[in-house]
């Protein structure tokens, strides 16, 4: 399988350039699936829930959603992207893969781990975490500052997921280090997609931090981006090694587990 990142700086509320340049990206791309960044529609920085509510679609039938399905549908590309979702009078910092020939997205997510203002902004996640298979590969979301938590990863990796998509907005220097920790503690490969680039709106500022990378269920780096690097990146992996939780003779990373002590 084909997987990469698109690692860019989304411009903030122009939801119509940040399109058309993943459009043009992906376009020039040979993958099965691309990661985009959280909210790489809009950017970041919303000045008040009243803003973001702007912002904000249904992801089954919104115009993100409609465009990224035709550019799936165009480069048979499966594109998993972070975005705000409007629903029920609630807004979520979602995440979702579209992908060609389906008419609703192949898989929604729901931000469970808020960071920092986006507590004020948005309601956290109300749903278990959903896996989907994609060309008979077991994939989930998580997005963002979820993988500091690693019973998400681990229950992701109990329901037999194979690849983990993340779309982030990091601004931790020490963030990505745990993206390694969750592939190799899990036995997953994981596609972290960062943006660049420093956004101020609304009396904030925030510089974020780059550095998107591929990581094997050892732990091994596979593809990684500078910090301000605007770039595109696709490896080939087989999707089966996250089916090998052995790390030493007698040594299974989920059947070792103990649960009823911890």
């Amino acid at each position: 399988m084909r997987v990469g990142f698109f690692q860019f700086a989304p411009e903030f509320g122009n939801v119509e350039a940040n399109l058309a340049r993943v459009e043009a990206a992906l376009r020039g791309g040979a993958a099965e699936l691309i990661v985009l960044p959280e909210l790489f529609n809009t950017g970041y920085c919303f000045n008040s829930r009243a803003e973001l509510a702007g912002f904000a679609e249904d992801l089954s039938s919104g115009p993100t959603t409609t465009r990224l399905q035709r550019l799936a549908d165009d480069t048979r590309i499966a594109v998993a992207a972070g975005m705000a979702e409007s629903s029920g009078g609630q807004l979520f910092n979602s995440a979702v893969i579209i992908a060609p020939g389906l008419p609703q997205p192949l898989l929604t997510y729901r931000k469970v781990h808020l960071f920092g203002r986006e507590k004020e902004l948005f309601d956290p996640g109300d749903r278990a975490p959903a896996i989907a298979e994609l060309n008979g590969v077991r994939i989930g979301l998580e997005v963002c500052f979820d993988h500091f938590f690693p019973e998400l990863a681990r229950t992701l990796a109990l329901h037999g997921v194979q690849v983990v998509c993340h779309p982030s907005n990091l601004v931790l220097h020490y963030a990505q280090q745990t993206t390694i920790a969750r592939a190799l503690e899990n036995g997953i490969f994981w596609v972290l997609c960062n943006r660049i680039g420093t956004e101020n709106h609304g009396g904030q500022e925030l510089a974020f931090t780059g550095r998107s990378q591929i990581v094997a269920p050892r732990g091994e780096i596979l593809a990684s981006a500078g910090r301000d690097e605007e770039i595109l990146k696709i490896v080939a992996i087989d999707p089966h090694r996250a089916d090998d939780k052995e790390i030493f003779r007698n040594n299974d990373l989920l059947l070792d587990r103990r649960p009823e002590l911890y």
